[in-house]
Parts: C-alpha cells; structure tokens; sequence
C-alpha cells in the first residue's frame, strides 16, 4: 500500500456508535460497545448519498481517529489555528532534518534552498502567531 495524506471538509455531530446503528436501522454486532463515543459524519465533496435526511455520503467515525483528523473550521479563528498547527508540524519536520547532515541524496544547492525555506516559514509562523494573538484579544477569545 502507498502511503497518503489527505484533507477534507465535512460535517460532524457527535454520536455513540449504538445510536449510529439505530439512526442507519442497522442491528450492532454483539462484540460491538453501542456506547463507544464517535461522530456521524457526512462528507459534502462528494460520494453518493447513502441516507434519506443527508445531502452527501454519511459514515461513522471513533472519536479519537476522527479527533486527530479533524478540528472545527467554522470561523476565521479557527482557521488560522488550523494553518498555524500545519505550517508547526512541517515546520518541524524541516528543522530536523536541517539538524543533521546534509543526506546523499539531497544536492548542495537544494540544501540551502531548504535553508532559506526554514527561514521563511519561520517568519510566517511568527506572523501568523501574531495575527491569531490579534485576533483572539479582538474576539475576547
């Protein structure tokens, strides 16, 4: 298998996966817990409806799988939070491999556009820390 990465829009209400089963008029499996916590998920990017009262694709998901994956993306808040979280986590990544030796397969020149990519992102980050900063003390967040 491949490894990927994706990203989606979607909505979610918080639902245990007995009343799932009871919502899709399904029977649970017996070696199924009807009060494990999760979500009712329906994507809207896409996929066939597959329930009479949603517009698109409905789907159960855990709630610690669906809590990694996902964070509220109503308001500009939380949007900026979402951005600031991923440019941290790429962030990261880059500066551990700049922390070691330059790899075999990376060339010289690639190397130090990597280096000057840190430093860019870096200033982002810092920026767009401030902007959320800003904004939070605007919305008494």
């Amino acid at each position: 298998m491949k490894k990927y990465t994706g990203t989606k829009q979607l909505l979610a209400a918080a639902m245990a996966l007995g009343a799932y089963n009871d919502y899709r008029g399904w029977d649970l499996p017996k070696d199924e817990d009807p009060n494990t916590e999760g979500y009712l998920v329906e994507y809207t990017d896409g996929g066939k409806p597959n329930h009479k009262d949603h517009q698109g694709y409905i789907s159960w998901s855990p709630k610690d799988v669906f809590d990694k994956s996902y964070h509220p993306a109503e308001t500009p808040l939380d949007r900026m939070l979402i951005e600031g979280m991923e440019i941290l986590e790429r962030l990261k990544a880059l500066k551990a491999l700049l922390a070691g030796s330059k790899p075999p397969f990376i060339s010289e020149k690639q190397w130090q556009l990597l280096k000057r990519q840190k430093e860019h992102m870096d200033a982002y980050h810092d920026v767009l820390n401030e902007r959320i900063e800003d904004l939070a003390q605007e919305l008494g967040a």
